[in-house]
């Protein structure tokens, strides 16, 4: 049987610093877990496809510009369900999503796409999918989450950078606490609490101190590395989108 081991996730709002500026208000904290949730679901869901789009550089030329696109259609049942959302919190996540422009909705009442904004083709990274849904219906992980603490959207949040931050020709990543801080917005003292969340959850697997960094003159600890391996990391490392169940399942470990 052949699994998808990953999808693709846009990252460049990531690194662009949208994470740490527009998800780190003290009073829309279910409405940020809310949003990087369903932003997570959306990517899972999602298939990439060939849309026209209207570009300066082509109006009247007599043809549109093609270009891919990340987009799934989606229910608000599917949406609670595989977040664990009160439709409520679908609806506020979905709007903050779109009002901060990571995704575009089209369509009727009865029937939408959602289409995430930010190119396929380059400026994003691997989000496990095998790892995380389960039965293409749940997300184990988000069940735990009771969408309201400040610690639940911080670990989303470096999560995702860690995500963003990890490159092809490792399985793992090494990061700072002074970097996850910086670029995520989440408070050096907090970030030890959401890790231990995101491993309680099952969204990450191990955290292990390694060095300093070379570039500081204080050993202190936030300027350690820290290497991080997230659930899913040994599917992270293959090229391609699909593989052998079997194969994924004898799939050796750093």
């Amino acid at each position: 049987m052949t699994v998808m081991l990953w999808v693709k996730m846009p990252s460049d709002w990531i690194r662009n610093d949208v994470l740490k500026e527009s998800f780190s208000s003290p009073n829309k904290v279910s409405e940020d877990i809310a949003a990087l949730k369903l932003y997570l679901v959306i990517c899972l869901l999602a298939k990439e496809v060939k849309r026209p789009v209207n570009h300066p550089d082509y109006l009247g030329l007599g043809k549109p510009m093609i270009r891919a696109v990340l987009e799934c259609s989606a229910t608000y049942d599917v949406f609670s369900n595989m977040c664990s959302l009160s439709r409520s919190l679908v609806c506020r996540g979905l709007s903050r999503l779109r009002n901060t422009r990571l995704i575009d909705v089209e369509g009727g009442r009865r029937s939408k796409r959602y289409i995430v904004l930010g190119s396929p083709e380059r400026f994003w990274c691997k989000l496990p999918k095998r790892a995380l849904v389960h039965n293409e219906e749940t997300i184990p992980m988000f069940l735990q989450f009771l969408n309201r603490y400040q610690y639940e959207r911080s670990a989303l949040k470096i999560y995702m950078y860690i995500l963003a931050s990890r490159t092809n020709s490792k399985r793992h990543v090494d990061l700072s606490r002074r970097t996850i801080s910086k670029k995520t917005g989440v408070p050096i003292l907090q970030i030890d609490g959401a890790l231990g969340f995101l491993q309680s959850v099952g969204l990450m697997v191990k955290v292990e101190k390694k060095s300093f960094l070379l570039s500081s003159d204080e050993a202190v600890d936030e300027n350690r590395i820290h290497r991080y391996w997230v659930t899913g990391y040994e599917g992270l490392y293959y090229r391609t989108v699909k593989y052998d169940a079997d194969d994924y399942d004898n799939m050796d470990d750093d």
